[in-house]
């Protein structure tokens, strides 16, 4: 008894080891935590490391610059006389020389910015009704989050590949704005609505391509494997279906 269930025990663990690497399984077959690890060190092509001679490579340029700060010397190089009290400002227009300049690129602090909507109630100059205006579109109150606070959430969430929380906390760190997990989600669930059609559209032409140039890779979601499959032909479609039935994504074989 002992003896067959070391046996059952050896060909399991023969079989978990079998990978891409030495077996006939494709790499896409070796899951998350069994990568396929490089060959060995590919041959050089006889070229160092970094900029290759006769490339001009890439600088920053200077610019009109937004604003301009001056700066004085701190003390006389000969007597040590102190220079902070100097107005730069009058030296500078008087034509005091300009040595060097240095100009640094950077984003200025983002700061939210509220704008309030005050509806007003007015009498008609003509027939003296009174009528109460109401809030533009896309305007909720008492307070809401504009168009950029959506779309820029959405894209962190969406194209930046994170999640709800993670969207969440970066918009606060960039963009000071504290939205929360349940508005970044409602984005998600609106922008997959409006999708509906493009989606439906994009895999009735994938359907219909003479050629795929089908691909797949294993992706984590939610601690479960799935597979997402990314198609060069006609348009590019992302999609993550459990399991591999049949190769390519299910809604291939559907409708």
């Amino acid at each position: 008894m002992v003896e067959d269930l070391l046996k059952v025990v050896t060909e399991l663990e023969a079989r978990n080891s079998k990978d891409s690497r030495n077996s006939s399984k494709p790499p896409s077959k070796d899951g998350l935590g069994k990568r396929s690890k490089p060959g060995g060190k590919r041959p050089g092509g006889g070229r160092r490391p970094g900029r290759q001679p006769g490339h001009d490579g890439h600088r920053l340029e200077c610019r009109e610059p937004d604003e301009v700060v001056l700066v004085g010397p701190d003390e006389c190089r000969r007597c040590g006389h102190d220079l902070h009290g100097l107005d730069l400002e009058t030296l500078a227009a008087s034509g005091v020389p300009v040595v060097s300049t240095a100009q640094v690129l950077d984003v200025p602090p983002v700061k939210l910015r509220c704008t309030e909507y005050r509806m007003l109630k007015v009498a008609c100059p003509g027939c003296r009704a009174v009528t109460a205006a109401t809030a533009p579109e896309g305007v909720f109150g008492p307070v809401c989050y504009g168009v950029n606070v959506k779309a820029a959430t959405t894209l962190l969430a969406v194209r930046g590949h994170m999640s709800v929380a993670r969207a969440a906390q970066m918009m606060h760190a960039l963009l000071d704005a504290e939205v929360s997990t349940g508005f970044t989600s409602s984005l998600i669930r609106r922008l997959a609505t409006e999708l509906d059609p493009f989606m439906a559209e994009l895999k009735d032409r994938l359907r219909s391509a003479p050629v795929l140039h089908l691909d797949e890779t294993p992706a984590s979601v939610s601690g479960d494997e799935m597979r997402q499959f990314e198609t060069g032909a006609l348009l590019r479609g992302e999609g993550l279906d459990p399991g591999r039935r049949r190769p390519g994504p299910d809604w291939m074989y559907s409708g």
